[in-house]
């Protein structure tokens, strides 16, 4: 609570830094909401003042699980999620997660502690193995066993900056497909990240104020040993404003919120990232894998252009690109802590090296959606335009525009 709190004891008071604050502690997640606003308390004649904030714990742990029973070949599947964002009462984050079916067999361990001995550096170590049949093109069935350990640093001069460093190690068997031919089970990509990050958001999960600056670098190969050698640069910047509010004019209230946003990311890959291309390269399109854009099927923005045959559940290695760039803005309604409505505009495309990027070619949409908070995750429910869609005319066998909408599911993020 206390690294929420911007007020420096003994110093001056200010009106803004006290609501920040106030916002600062709710974005934990940790309380009940809405948070009663501070009590001010005169000390002297001074005009010193105490400041008290009062919060009430919420049980914050879930465990999750479910199965199904698919067509297709597809047969039984589950899931089973254990999560703690506030392991021990001490803001330690701990998860498990086992997915499991016919085609894949995923399980992920994760611990996170946001201040290392009592002191703003951060640390999370992570471990995972996954097996399972690619959907895309004939790649076959691959094991994935690998491990992270992140360690993040605070900033000088800034409160809400972040500078992360981590390792990551992969060790892949390709039994089957096109990639087992090159790399069958002697794959390894060591890799070293660094990530720099400012986030001043509000409202959080559905922010109506503040911005998100985020850099990621990771290095791959070369000295770090490896099959694979490669460079990659990741940038997310999202920006919001609040437009107005319907109520909620008491301190503490939850008053309807209307805000407008900008979020823009773009990347770039140099160098051969091998029979991890999948994992490392960029695939635009839909909102299920790599970069979303609504309006579109999965994977079907392409570096030769739309393709008008992949999904869900197809896909092909050229879908793939070395850089990409998707631009999205919307005007939103933020009822509350749980359930937002929004209307969007987006654009975005991918490329087959970074010194192609022209970003006066992109493919277009717009629509509109809703997004909520579930014991399972985020949920939300979109329906876009794709004004840049094209097919193969029957008769002609030439491409020709064919807009329309797409219905899109969402399960686990939030634009």
């Amino acid at each position: 609570i206390r690294r929420q709190i911007f007020l420096v004891p003994g110093g001056p008071f200010t009106q803004q830094t006290l609501i920040r604050s106030y916002q600062s502690i709710g974005n934990l997640n940790f309380f009940e909401s809405p948070m009663p606003f501070p009590d001010y308390r005169p000390v002297n004649e001074q005009g010193d003042v105490d400041i008290v904030f009062r919060v009430k714990e919420k049980r914050t742990g879930s465990i999750n699980f479910g199965a199904s029973m698919g067509q297709g070949g597809v047969g039984f599947g589950g899931f089973i999620g254990v999560e703690q964002p506030h392991l021990f009462g001490l803001c330690k984050r701990g998860q498990l997660n086992w997915q499991y079916g016919r085609f894949f067999n995923d399980f992920t361990a994760t611990y996170t502690a946001t201040a290392l001995r009592g002191t703003r550096v951060s640390g999370a170590l992570s471990a995972y193995r996954t097996q399972s049949r690619f959907i895309v093109g004939n790649l076959g069935q691959n094991i994935r066993t690998g491990s992270q350990l992140r360690i993040g640093l605070p900033v000088p001069w800034s409160y809400f900056s972040t500078l992360a460093v981590s390792y990551n190690t992969e060790a892949a068997t390709f039994t089957s497909g096109q990639i087992a031919g090159s790399c069958s089970r002697n794959c390894f990509r060591s890799n070293v990240g660094l990530e720099y990050t400012s986030d001043t958001r509000v409202d959080l999960p559905f922010a109506t104020g503040g911005s998100q600056r985020t850099v990621t670098t990771d290095f791959s190969g070369g000295p770090l040993g490896g099959t694979v050698n490669f460079q990659r640069v990741t940038t997310e910047m999202r920006a919001y404003a609040r437009l107005g509010q319907l109520g909620g004019g008491n301190p503490g209230a939850q008053p309807v919120k209307f805000s407008v946003g900008i979020t823009s990311r773009a990347g770039a890959l140099f160098g051969d990232s091998g029979p991890f291309f999948f994992q490392q390269q960029f695939a635009v399109g839909g909102v299920m894998f790599g970069q979303q854009l609504r309006g579109y099927p999965e994977f079907s923005i392409t570096p030769q252009g739309f393709n008008p045959s992949t999904d869900q559940f197809r896909s092909t290695p050229e879908s793939f690109g070395n850089a990409f760039m998707t631009v999205t803005a919307e005007v939103g309604v933020r009822f509350n802590r749980m359930f937002a409505f929004s209307m969007f505009t987006a654009a975005g495309t991918t490329w087959a090296a970074a010194r192609q990027i022209n970003p006066a070619r992109m493919f277009r949409s717009a629509g509109f959606g809703v997004s909520t908070v579930t014991p399972l995750g985020p949920l939300g429910l979109d329906l876009a335009y794709g004004f840049d869609r094209t097919t193969v005319d029957p008769v002609t066998l030439q491409l020709r525009p064919d807009p329309r909408w797409q219905f899109h599911f969402r399960l686990g993020q939030l634009f």
